[in-house]
């Protein structure tokens, strides 16, 4: 606190960490913290139920960082208990296995520049990629690009922004007006919260990397309910469909509005954004019901086309679980009587130019496996196809 206090101009920065069981990298994210300069006015790590050798990790930082060892509980709950003790006036959530920019705080400062304040300045981020010998390279973009403050909480909605906390300053007093991280979230908790941060703050972006990310294959989740890198998506998916089904069932509908002008290949209609916002984490149930209510009320045409490009990123994407999912469907069983139709054009236009996206993609890449594993799923989930459509039609 006091080396901070060299630098008037510098934000009163609390950083608060959760950690568990990351013992080995803990001290890279710790002694890259403890290099920024300016410095931040605190660091704050909350051990959250460790059983390696974390306990000895900080005990040797501990006369530059404060810690709290407690029984596990959650990375979303060892947060929340750390911005409890925060003092200073801004949070920094950082995670324990990756690292900051050394400039970091000085590129959040300038967020802080400006005629109006703001409640958190979201910034870019670069990774660290493990090399061959076991180290890790640093790759930075080229060009950070951001979407604006007007353009914020529309680019969550659509997935075009990526909500990762860890390049955002918060304001400490809408940390606790925005209710905190969940702490019945194993995963998205990110996401879930800057969904209500952007509706309830106002931000502003610095188009500069503050944060940097560690891409690696270690187990994800709570400590009492670990999963691995590989289920990452599954379970993301089950999360974020939940997330948003509550957003759909208590926002108004002119919460989905565009801001003037439009943004980028977004439908202006607000209830067709609804429907490919909920297209995009796979709600069968509520796209079918919003599909049968806007087909009175809609241009066709229009509603169809995001069926359509719904369908090709789906498939272009390939998620397993995402494609499984939409084939046990009863939206996809209802459509598979109704044939002939321009909906079922429409979908079967939109598998065919994701399949052959991913394809392509994965045939330049000579990703062999993967050509593999798609023509197997498509087989598997064309003879589930085929067999709801017999059952329906029956």
């Amino acid at each position: 606190m006091e080396e901070a206090a060299m630098f008037p101009a510098c934000p009163r920065v609390s950083v608060v960490m959760s950690t568990f069981n990351r013992a080995e990298l803990l001290p890279k994210a710790l002694n890259s913290i403890l290099a920024l300069e300016p410095p931040p006015w605190e660091v704050i790590v909350i051990d959250d139920g460790s059983s390696d050798h974390t306990a000895e990790v900080l005990a040797e930082f501990a006369s530059r960082v404060r810690f709290e060892c407690r029984a596990n509980g959650g990375k979303s709950s060892a947060i929340n208990r750390g911005v409890a003790i925060a003092t200073g006036d801004w949070i920094w959530i950082c995670d324990d296995d990756d690292e900051v920019v050394p400039n970091a705080i000085s590129v959040f400062a300038k967020g802080l520049e400006g005629p109006e304040d703001v409640d958190f300045v979201y910034t870019g981020l670069g990774h660290l990629i493990g090399d061959v010998g076991g180290g890790y390279r640093q790759m930075l973009p080229d060009k950070v690009r951001l979407p604006s403050s007007a353009d914020l909480e529309v680019s969550l909605f659509s997935g075009r922004w990526i909500p990762y906390l860890q390049p955002v300053l918060i304001r400490r007093q809408i940390f606790s007006a925005v209710g905190g991280l969940r702490e019945d979230l194993r995963r998205v908790e990110d996401e879930d919260f800057a969904l209500r941060l952007t509706h309830g703050g106002r931000g502003r972006p610095v188009e500069e990397v503050t944060y940097l990310l560690r891409v690696h294959d270690g187990d994800r989740g709570a400590g009492g309910a670990r999963f691995s890198n590989s289920m990452r998506e599954d379970v993301d998916i089950t999360f974020l469909r939940a997330i948003y089904e509550n957003i759909y069932r208590s926002y108004p509908l002119a919460a989905f509005r565009l801001p003037a002008g439009g943004v980028g290949f977004l439908p202006d209609d607000p209830a067709l954004f609804r429907l490919m916002i909920m297209f995009r984490v796979c709600s069968w149930d509520i796209v079918r019901d919003e599909y049968c209510s806007l087909r009175g009320k809609t241009e066709n045409s229009r509603c169809l086309v995001v069926f359509q490009d719904g369908i090709t990123a789906l498939i272009d994407g390939f998620s397993p679980k995402k494609i499984h999912d939409l084939f046990a469907s009863t939206f996809f069983s209802d459509l598979a009587v109704d044939r002939g139709t321009p909906l079922r054009a429409a979908i079967l236009r939109g598998m065919a130019r994701g399949l052959y996206w991913s394809l392509r993609r994965d045939f330049g890449q000579r990703k062999l496996s993967g050509l593999a594993g798609k023509a197997w799923w498509i087989l598997r989930c064309s003879m589930a196809y085929k067999r709801r459509s017999a059952a329906a039609a029956g």
